[in-house]
């Protein structure tokens, strides 16, 4: 499942813009899954959202 995928994602490794962005799109699908009442299109757009978020992570560069 999408979501699963990215549970484990965590802040540190990832630049704050790009983490920001992310964890605004992981909310919104976690959200989503439990809501009942769910359409087919918020399904939809969440899982767009979270999979654009998702690869646009830049990881941080440890110097």
């Amino acid at each position: 499942m999408l979501y699963e995928e990215h549970v484990d994602k965590e802040q540190k490794n990832y630049t704050k813009e790009s983490w920001k962005i992310f964890y605004k799109a992981f909310m919104n699908a976690k959200k989503v899954l439990k809501n009942p009442q769910v359409t087919t299109d918020q399904v939809a757009e969440s899982r767009f959202m979270l999979i654009e978020a998702a690869e646009g992570l830049i990881e941080k560069i440890n110097e």
